[in-house]
């Protein structure tokens, strides 16, 4: 017997914005929603090839009425979240959300004739994104809080990121116990962290509690907040290219003390040449030029305590 009214949406590892292209890649975080259906064959740690179809899940909501089925659906997909390939799940939120489906006036064709509206970037995770980016680059968790913490007091770093559109963001980042600020060309934005796991961090912002989910590569951090994921690229420790070519600047991984310097300015310098020794937790760290060129400044010297990231050097073409 048919009872009330059901609606499904599947979600595709694909680019809405870039023409449906489909993603492959390492599926780092999946949270499936509660309380509706939901059919998969996905587990974290799986991988999405180039070999098959790219849909990864059917999530389907049912109710009395056609309008609570797609409030039901909307609401799982608010909630749904999927780390480390791209996805079509906002456009599905919005497609859902669009006041023609709400009216149940779209026909076939209104996907195509409203693309562009419904296929645009949401900006990402409003002002406490850039802290939660931050906050994922604090290396040393203790329990469920970050320590950030030195003999001198709180731990300030800089934070430079790409975003996926091309815009780079910078802003300095202090971390004093579970409070992490930062101060950019946007002003300063800052969260309490209230837990921090493995994938997620919960906390507040504005006096607004709020949970964000999160997945480390190498270099990027991909964080799903808000009901907005993005990725960032970690500008600051980018490493050189197999050309030679790289970043401006020596950077330290880590907070410790210099323990030698082996360039001064002018000196001409390859790609993987030690520029200077960091000690921390008892051992040595060799930091290298991460390309070709001659040194420009050093701003570090012996016995100096310097907080992760900070510049030891600078680099120029010496062309």
């Amino acid at each position: 017997i048919l009872n009330g009214w059901a609606i499904e949406a599947r979600l595709y590892a694909e680019d809405p914005s870039a023409g449906f292209l489909p993603h492959s890649g390492r599926i780092d975080v999946w949270r499936a929603p509660p309380a509706v259906r939901v059919d998969s064959g996905i587990e974290e740690g799986d991988s999405v090839t180039t070999f098959y179809d790219p849909m990864v899940a059917k999530i389907i909501a049912h109710g009395a009425t056609r309008e609570e089925a797609r409030a039901r659906l909307v609401a799982a997909l608010k909630v749904t979240i999927l780390l480390g390939v791209g996805h079509n799940r906002d456009f599905l939120i919005d497609l859902l959300e669009d006041d023609g489906f709400r009216r149940g006036v779209a026909a076939t064709d209104y996907i195509e004739a409203n693309l562009d509206r419904l296929t645009k970037r949401k900006q990402p995770g409003g002002d406490a994104a850039l802290a939660l980016v931050a906050a994922t680059m604090v290396e040393r968790p203790f329990g469920d809080l970050l320590t950030g913490w030195n003999s001198r007091g709180a731990s300030a770093f800089p934070v430079e990121v790409a975003l996926l559109n091309g815009e780079i963001v910078k802003a300095v980042a202090t971390v004093s116990c579970n409070r992490v600020e930062t101060n950019g060309a946007n002003g300063v934005s800052a969260i309490e962290i209230e837990s921090m796991t493995r994938n997620e961090i919960r906390y507040i912002a504005d006096g607004r509690a709020g949970t964000a989910f999160y997945a480390r590569c190498k270099r990027s951090v991909e964080i799903d907040a808000s009901g907005v994921k993005e990725r960032y690229l970690d500008l600051a420790l980018a490493p050189a290219d197999k050309s030679g070519a790289g970043p401006d600047c020596v950077k330290a991984p880590m907070a410790g003390a210099v323990t030698s310097v082996a360039v001064r300015a002018g000196y001409r310098v390859t790609k993987g040449q030690t520029v200077a020794t960091i000690e921390a937790m008892k051992m040595e760290h060799q930091l290298k030029a991460p390309r070709d060129g001659v040194v420009a400044e050093v701003l570090a010297k012996v016995s100096d305590q310097v907080q992760i990231r900070a510049t030891i050097a600078v680099l120029s073409s010496g062309e």
